[in-house]
């Protein structure tokens, strides 16, 4: 079996906690795979940094749900802070790595989503340094053969943002579940 984590911030677990709510399975049959099954796990820390992901890495958090593979959702945090220093992120990404696959752990960095209401910075600011994060995790995807970078397109919709401008709404959450509203 392959056990996937789906690792971040809050969106990841709010993902998380809906998926309980509608109990949704974490675990499903992979047709394309002869094998068998593919798990998924979800797992996230409101307010996490890739230094807190870390942390929980070296804490044992990988013990319980003995990934292969790590979907993180990550960075967005990182890139809301008062003052941002481009060489202590790709310092505290790599330690992040380092602690992956040290575990034998593969990555896949999922894109730093837009933010239109970040907390201690410009929008401007955080779409400045979302892309000089995005750049940062795609050139280490082409450089190591067990890191990878996704960018999935056209997930960003308005009427899916909470007030917040950070969340999903409940019908944003629904719609990427597959469970209702409109695309």
């Amino acid at each position: 079996m392959m056990n996937i984590l789906v690792l971040g911030h809050s969106y990841v677990e709010n993902l998380r906690r809906l998926c309980e709510n509608r109990r949704k399975p974490h675990t499903w049959e992979n047709p394309s795979n002869a094998h068998g099954k593919v798990s998924v796990q979800m797992h996230g820390y409101p307010g996490a940094t890739f230094k807190r992901l870390t942390e929980a890495i070296e804490a044992g958090l990988f013990v319980h749900y003995s990934p292969h593979v790590v979907i993180c959702q990550i960075g967005s945090n990182d890139c809301d802070r008062y003052s941002f220093d481009e060489t202590a992120f790709r310092s505290d990404m790599n330690t992040f790595i380092y602690a992956c696959l040290s575990r034998g752990v593969s990555v896949v960095f999922m894109s730093v989503m837009k933010r239109s209401g970040p907390w201690y910075c410009t929008p401007d600011e955080h779409t400045v340094r979302r892309e000089i994060v995005n750049k940062m995790m795609k050139s280490i995807a082409l450089e190591n053969h067990f890191v990878h970078y996704f960018k999935p397109t056209n997930v960003y919709r308005v009427e899916y943002e909470a007030r917040d401008g950070i969340h999903f709404t409940e019908e944003g959450y629904r719609a990427f579940l597959g469970g209702g509203g409109q695309g």
